[in-house]
């Protein structure tokens, strides 16, 4: 039965099937072995061993009857070998060299080693090692259309990426990769900030540019010109030397990378002429300084400096292109230029811009006085004065009105109304600058007048009269009803003396004093005219009263006639003298006379009696004249007739 059993098996069946080996895979691998691989074909059931050259490979592992995988052994040196599996009962089958040993690829260098962030660029990699069907990865992102032109050469495209170095590897279908090298990806370049901001027209100006994205920049244009002297401090930091634009105004700022990419930041710089000075708000000032200073101009830039005669002012300050300010350093005596150097270094002058004065000085003041209500010229001697300049002037508490500087030794103004008293004189220039002179001018209180000795006199004028008050000056003037007295004499501050003016009438008046500073003083009323002295003839001895002239008639007996002398004026007269006079002043006699050396007070009489001497003289016609006489008070003569009949 045994024995018909195995003389009925079949040979082939106890030998097993043949191995045929179609395909292996990978088809290479590295030296140092354990690379994983995969062989197809058919009788793999009975597989004992697969050798890749002389060396068994390790981890056999028969899949099934068509597949069986194993580890590759170690090799000294790259070498491309048989694989050779081997069934039972001596089944075999071989790939001649079917299996490559090869060293991993490497990376030598890269063309370009960075890109823009957008892709689309050839990259070559140079190096050893590429297979056909190489793969090429840039950081997590496939390098697109591979072109393996060489085992030293490889070519793709990048695609688009973010900022920053990657990773390049090259891995060969064996699944060996080279060792990284690296490419950028390169921003595109960004100037946000040009610091200094502008500069001069003829360029040459040191500029540091902020920003982004420099790591390739190449090249910075200023105005489409080309910023020379370039130089990559960081990638947000770069400097260069700005080149010519004597257009000037603000230009655009353009950086370009290596790459290509490149941008452009609007009027990021400014071409400037030098600046000017136009005007300074205080033309001069005092030798210490420290007046504060405000120019007007063109093309002031912040970091400006100022200088006075050479000397740095403090205290600067920008305010716009056109408005600059600084205190003024100390100085000498005379006039100075002032200069504005921008911070692209260029400077502007204006010659002789500044005076450094002295302080000014007040000598003297004339006049020396004037009335509290203002209005006195007075002219102020001393030094320093500036001409044409707005000048202060204070008499005491007040600003003197219409100031006028003469010449820098003379300035005259008009005083306005102030108090009584002896004040201060100060001189203010434009600079702040003061010079004084104490107790230099009076503000003077109007005369007043108590009263007048005698308080009147006659229209002949010629009275000598006191004015008694205060506040009278040399060269004071005296009115009586409007008419100069004919002499004033001032005695003190308190009496003045006058001689009356003539009075074409009678009456009381006003009296009016004057000083020199025009201020004045009236007394309504203060003085009465009087009527002069005047002697008059009004009476007779007998009624009727005997007329003027006073014919006595035809007489043969003696005839008496008594006359009455008045004074008709309101002053007194002198001693009184009555006479006959005249041809026939014989033929009257007086009598009782009570006239002659009396003195007659206003409207006072006096009486004379005069005889007509007829008894025994000549018949005939007479005529004599009673004369009445007073120095004070004139004549009054009454021409006396009579005739003497048998």
């Amino acid at each position: 039965m045994g024995l018909s059993l195995l003389v009925g098996c079949n040979p082939q069946l106890l030998e097993g099937e043949p191995v045929v080996v179609e395909s292996i895979e990978p088809l290479g691998g590295p030296l140092a072995g354990g690379t994983l691989v995969t062989i197809t074909g058919s009788g793999f059931k009975t597989v004992e061993k697969i050798s890749f050259g002389s060396d068994k490979c390790t981890d056999l592992n028969v899949i099934d009857d068509t597949s069986v995988t194993c580890l590759t052994p170690e090799k000294n040196s790259p070498v491309i070998v048989n694989v050779l599996v081997e069934g039972k009962a001596n089944k075999t089958d071989s790939l001649i060299e079917g299996f490559a040993y090869r060293p991993a690829p490497t990376i030598t260098s890269l063309s370009p080693t960075a890109g823009i962030l957008a892709g689309g660029q050839e990259l070559t990699i140079n190096g050893t090692g590429f297979l056909e069907g190489a793969i090429v990865t840039i950081g997590p992102v496939l390098c697109s259309n591979v072109i393996v032109d060489s085992p030293v050469k490889i070519r793709c495209t990048t695609l688009p990426s973010l900022a920053g170095q990657k990773s390049v590897i090259v891995g060969n279908y064996d699944s060996q990769n080279s060792a990284s090298a690296y490419f950028t990806y390169t921003a595109i370049p960004q100037v946000t900030t040009v610091s200094p901001s502008g500069g001069v027209l003829s360029g040459g100006t040191s500029v540091t540019l902020y920003g982004s994205g420099f790591e390739t920049t190449s090249t910075v244009y200023f105005g489409g010109l080309v910023c020379t002297s370039f130089a990559r401090i960081s990638s947000y930091q770069a400097t260069c030397i700005t080149p010519p634009n004597l257009a000037g105004g603000a230009v655009d700022v353009q950086a370009l990378n290596l790459d290509g990419q490149s941008s452009t930041t609007t009027s990021a710089y400014t071409y400037r002429a030098a600046p000017t000075i136009t005007s300074l708000d205080f033309d001069g000032g005092p030798l210490a300084g420290g007046v504060r200073v405000l120019v007007t101009g063109t093309g002031f830039t912040p970091g400006a400096t100022m200088t006075f005669g050479g000397a740095a002012c403090t205290g600067v300050g920008y305010i716009s292109p056109t408005l600059f300010q600084c205190i003024t350093p100390s100085g000498a005596a005379g006039v100075v230029d002032v200069t504005i150097t921008n911070s692209d270094g260029q400077p502007g002058t204006k010659t002789s811009a500044y005076t450094y004065r002295a302080t000014p000085t007040v000598a003297s003041v004339s006049p020396l006085l004037g009335p509290i209500g203002g209005g006195t010229n007075i002219t102020i001697t001393g030094t320093g004065f500036i001409v044409g300049a707005t000048t202060l002037v204070k008499v005491g508490s007040g600003l003197c009105g219409s100031v006028v500087v003469v010449n820098s030794t003379t300035i005259t103004c008009t005083t306005i109304a102030s108090s009584a008293g002896l004040v201060m004189v100060r001189v203010t220039n434009n600079d702040n600058q003061y010079g004084y002179k104490t107790s230099a001018f009076t503000f003077q209180a109007p005369p007043v007048i108590s009263s007048l000795s005698p308080s009147s006199g006659t229209q002949a004028g010629g009275t000598s009269v006191t004015i008694t008050g205060t506040g009278f000056l040399a060269g004071v003037a005296a009115t009586i009803d409007g008419t100069p007295c004919t002499t004033v004499t001032l005695n003190s501050s308190t009496s003045v003396t006058c001689v009356t003016p003539s009075s074409a009438s009678s009456g009381v008046v006003d009296v009016v004093v004057t000083n020199t500073d025009n201020q004045s003083v009236a007394k309504g009323g203060g003085f009465t005219y009087l009527l002069p002295a005047e002697l008059s003839w009004v009476t007779g001895f007998a009624s009727p009263t005997p007329p003027e002239p006073d014919d006595y008639g035809q007489q043969f007996d003696n005839v008496t006639h008594t006359y009455t002398l008045k004074n008709v004026g309101e002053i007194e007269t002198s001693a009184v003298t009555v006479s006959v006079t005249g041809a026939n002043s014989t033929m009257w006699q007086k009598a009782t006379d009570n006239c002659t050396g009396s003195v007659l007070a206003a409207n006072a009489t006096c009486t004379v009696q005069v005889n007509f001497l007829a008894n025994g003289a000549t018949v005939g016609a007479y005529t004599a004249i009673l004369q009445a006489t007073a120095a004070t008070g004139g004549s009054k003569n009454n021409v006396m007739t009579g005739e003497v009949i048998p």
